[in-house]
């Protein structure tokens, strides 16, 4: 439910302590409390007094706005920093240009995005990325990340770390969401994927480890990623998981819809690529278009084989030695692994309709349809707009596709729980 916003006043006269109206936050990354001390941006000036990088020079601060409108620049984001665009009068702030960077830089744990949008930025739209070591404690939530020069938002070097309720898309360059280099305990729930149609879509793309092809003893850091309730339509590839030879990637791809549309391109739903270190637990996934057959070759080398798709919940595990441009499915087996688990990995709650709650998981999706990104506040921009237009709805004639069907019907103890986005 929608929270009161609450400011405290002191008798220094400093504003400290206030509520964001979409909390407490789901999945790995429901602990990051960002900033306490608030701050306001008087301006839409990159730099100055009352600018936003005078709000993020220091650490531990609560960014509000004052103002509404586009601010163009490239802006590093502190530790313990909460950014709330909901604060902004409409139409809200727009994040944009990014000199020859990305827009917003958090390079450090415990930080706060809410309530923004992204608009066309020259590198990425948010970059999180360790740097300097693993960050963690981040969440992004109710933001909309449209057109950059690389992916719009990569999530590399991080663990516990929540995506939620967000809007990424429209790129032709890298894709929407890169997942990588040793990043782990990461939650994407209740997203919206739009027009992903760069050189591997990343909608989102799972990497795990540290890129292609490594060698030595096998790690584990752990599970990798929660991908759930999410909506992709117009991409080139779908979810995407591989790792880079030694390093474990297992989680949880579940109740995702995916509205492929183009016959034109193979446009798989589901790419499980990797060596036997690869297991994703699948289902209620449900695709437009018959995901059955070889997945992408992308991500693919001496070290990855990819797992043949089934149907937009299984996979055939058994794993293909050699795979090359026209190989067929079912050649050159080895014997079958654990890509494909039978019990889903424990992982922080996301609420959501169980996979077999047909009816839930289309109210879901529409959900998300209609409520990512900062509709909450602000009216839908013609981007944005254009966006939820270009979706073929889920619908129950969909779920009833061969390839979409659910093999077990609701259980005693089964959730029907829904992860409501407040309405004005």
């Amino acid at each position: 439910m929608r929270k009161i916003f609450a400011i405290l006043l002191f008798s220094t006269g400093q504003l400290f302590a206030q509520s964001l109206p979409f909390t407490p936050f789901q999945g790995y990354g429901s602990k990051a409390t960002g900033g306490t001390h608030v701050v306001h941006v008087k301006n839409l000036k990159a730099t100055g007094k009352g600018s936003l990088t005078e709000a993020l020079s220091s650490s531990g601060n609560h960014v509000i706005f004052d103002v509404a409108g586009a601010i163009n620049g490239s802006f590093n984001v502190p530790a313990n920093t909460t950014i709330d665009g909901f604060s902004a009068p409409p139409p809200g702030i727009t994040l944009t240009g990014g000199g020859s960077s990305s827009c917003l830089l958090v390079h450090s744990s415990n930080v706060i995005i809410q309530g923004l949008r992204l608009r066309d930025c020259n590198d990425k739209d948010i970059e999180t990325f360790g740097a300097s070591g693993p960050i963690h404690d981040i969440v992004i939530d109710h933001v909309e990340m449209l057109g950059s020069g690389d992916e719009d938002l990569a999530t590399t070097n991080v663990h516990d770390y929540t995506l939620s309720w967000s809007i990424i898309g429209n790129n032709t360059n890298s894709g929407c969401q890169l997942i990588a280099f040793g990043s782990f305990h990461i939650s994407d729930h209740h997203n919206l994927f739009y027009g992903c149609n760069g050189n591997d879509s990343r909608v989102p793309l799972i990497g795990a480890g540290y890129g292609c092809c490594s060698t030595g003893p096998i790690r584990d850091f752990g599970i990798v990623a929660d991908v759930q309730y999410n909506v992709s339509s117009k991409f080139l590839y779908g979810i995407t998981a591989a790792d880079d030879g030694i390093t474990r990637n297992y989680g949880n791809i579940a109740n995702n819809y995916l509205d492929g549309q183009d016959g034109d391109h193979a446009r798989n739903s589901l790419d499980v690529m990797g060596n036997e270190h690869t297991s994703y637990y699948l289902e209620g996934n449900a695709s437009v278009m018959n995901p059955a057959g070889p997945p992408s070759s992308y991500y693919v080398s001496s070290a990855h084989s990819p797992f043949c798709v089934i149907n937009s919940n299984r996979l055939d595990c058994t794993r293909i030695t050699v795979w090359a441009p026209g190989a067929i499915c079912g050649s050159s087996r080895l014997a079958p692994n654990s890509c494909q688990p039978s019990v889903k990995y424990a992982v922080p709650a996301v609420l959501g309709p169980a996979a077999c709650d047909s009816a839930g998981r289309i109210r879901e999706w529409n959900d998300v349809i209609d409520k990512a990104g900062v509709v909450f506040k602000f009216a839908d921009d013609t981007k944005t707009a254009a966006i939820r237009r270009g979706i073929t709805r889920p619908t129950a004639e969909v779920l009833n596709l061969p390839w979409n069907t659910i093999a077990r019907p609701c259980a005693i103890g089964d959730s029907s729980l829904r992860s409501k986005s407040p309405t004005k």
